[in-house]
């Protein structure tokens, strides 16, 4: 069992090492990776393996780091058999890290909105119109990757893009005046 913790250990931290040297790489990679089927079954079925090593070793290990190792192998398990089982719905929910045009980290939502539809928002007195595309968002004829960075554009403050259309909602607070509304 010790040669699979040691195998598990040095394969992630070898792959984190080169996902932080090869950054520009990985951020170009992983989201045409997520997009790819034949990944996400490879994906679901080495996690299937991993889980399977580890549920079927649960009795080397004891104590508290023991339940811990255990549990984490029976999740590893069931989210293998979820990616086999769901490709389409769990290809949605992997988060990928995409750049945004002001530098930060994007991350994908657990929503898709198709192409064509259009978003509207009441801010201020004035209609703002974003429209979806294929490789982003289109606002007063220029495409942006993040609805955040359009919200900003729009209010001059920092705004969930998502949040500021309407497309999410916050159990902390009410949804927010004048919340947009989509046009599919």
């Amino acid at each position: 069992m010790a040669y699979i913790a040691q195998l598990l250990g040095l394969y992630l931290a070898l792959s984190g090492v080169l996902m932080i040297v090869k950054e520009q790489a990985t951020m170009v990679l992983v989201p045409k990776l997520v997009d790819s089927p034949p990944f996400l079954y490879f994906l679901g079925s080495l996690r299937v393996l991993i889980g399977l090593a580890i549920v079927l070793a649960h009795t080397m290990w004891v104590g508290t780091l023991g339940a811990v190792v255990i549990v984490i192998g029976w999740v590893t398990l069931l989210r293998g058999i979820a990616m086999l089982l769901l490709p389409s719905e769990t290809e949605r929910k992997i988060l990928t890290r995409k750049s945004s045009e002001d530098g930060g980290v994007v991350l994908v939502p657990s929503f898709v909105l198709k192409p064509g539809t259009r978003m509207i928002r009441e801010w201020r007195g004035q209609t703002c119109s974003v429209l979806v595309q294929k490789d982003g968002f289109q606002w007063r004829g220029t495409t942006y990757r993040s609805l955040t960075t359009i919200a900003k554009e729009i209010t001059g403050a920092h705004w969930s893009g998502p949040r500021f259309f309407g497309l999410t909602s916050h159990l902390a607070t009410k949804p927010s005046a004048g919340a947009g509304h989509v046009e599919a």
